[in-house]
């Protein structure tokens, strides 16, 4: 069966619907489905390319017409299943799709309509909070337990909390938009003091050119450009510094301690969720946490191991890194059932 992923992506929104998008394709591929993207803006396309994928670019418009524009694509390729993970949306939208006879699948985070879809995903450790209702001809995927992960986060093992803190991880985001980086670098090196502790940085696509300065000047920090394989760098480390998003559930399935906080609004619910239920330390947002609440975060983690070991647990408890393949299991018992186009 064909399937095509419309996904978005852009320095504003960043890189975290395609990449979802990209993790979901790859465990499709591998059981078996013709995968191919559309895309009407082409940043991050650059990853879709290194995994192999085919990408038809389409024209960044109004919902219908980018609608209009998938449902050609659909007619001329056969598609069987379409997979939405975009917020330019409405029901205009779905309706295009759902008349050419294929199986819809949207990615949601904001509930902000009942979409009528014949799967809706929402993996946010705060899905069930958002009180979806129930129709017979709409299955619904919610929460944790299908958190879109790549392969690297499954079969993790129980991550080994050290005593004290020696390796800290900085993530703000795939774009950085915020050039955070470099001064969240900086607040750790004034705020540690320590000449034992190890700092990794992952640099965004937007960064600034002051995180090349400062791994020039210190001999602890080292700097990487959106490593291919970032599950190494949360094992590595101690303690996690990120932005929220879908590094979340990364962070979480690791078992890395975090301090997270928010640069985007879409985040600010699953944020204050996961800090009010014991999953990670909120810095709350960007623009307010370097006043204070970053640094006290930030001791509050370096000074206590026990917060540490409960955060860890916790995060390895909620997320498995199997969400992808509980996906592609749920679509399988559509098809069985005849709900999934052939």
């Amino acid at each position: 069966m064909k399937v095509l992923f419309h996904a978005d992506s852009g320095r504003l929104i960043g890189l975290g619907h395609i990449m979802r998008s990209l993790s979901l394709a790859i465990g499709f591929r591998k059981a078996g489905y013709d995968i191919v993207f559309a895309l009407h803006n082409q940043f991050g396309k650059q990853f879709l390319q290194q995994n192999d994928f085919s990408i038809y670019e389409i024209e960044q418009s109004e919902p219908e017409n980018e609608a209009l524009q998938l449902v050609k694509i659909i007619a001329e390729n056969s598609f069987g299943i379409i997979i939405i993970d975009n917020y330019q949306i409405n029901d205009t939208y779905f309706k295009y799709l759902k008349d050419t006879g294929a199986s819809i699948c949207y990615l949601d985070d904001l509930h902000l309509k009942e979409w009528k879809v014949d799967l809706l995903i929402n993996c946010n450790i705060n899905a069930k909070e958002k009180k979806y209702s129930f129709f017979p001809e709409r299955k619904l995927l919610l929460g944790p337990r299908y958190s879109i992960l790549r392969e690297e986060f499954t079969n993790l093992p129980k991550k080994k909390i050290s005593n004290h803190v020696k390796n800290i991880l900085v993530m703000a985001g795939g774009t950085d938009l915020h050039t955070l980086s470099a001064k969240i670098t900086r607040l750790v090196l004034d705020s540690t003091k320590s000449k034992d502790i190890q700092i990794r940085v992952i640099k965004g696509l937007s960064a600034d050119t002051e995180l090349t300065d400062i791994e020039k000047e210190f001999k602890n920090v080292k700097v990487y450009e959106l490593p291919s394989k970032v599950s190494e760098h949360m094992i590595w480390a101690d303690i996690c510094i990120s932005a929220g998003g879908t590094t979340l559930n990364e962070l979480l399935a690791t078992g890395t301690p975090t301090l997270s906080f928010i640069i985007a609004q879409n985040q600010e619910l699953i944020q204050q969720y996961a800090s009010n239920s014991g999953y990670i330390i909120s810095a709350g947002w960007y623009m307010d946490m370097f006043e204070k609440k970053l640094v006290e975060g930030l001791q509050q983690l370096v000074d206590h191991y026990e917060i540490r070991c409960k955060l860890s647990e916790r995060g390895q408890r909620l997320i498995d890194g199997l969400g992808t393949y509980r996906i592609i299991n749920e679509v399988e018992k559509e098809k069985e059932n005849g709900r999934a186009s052939n």
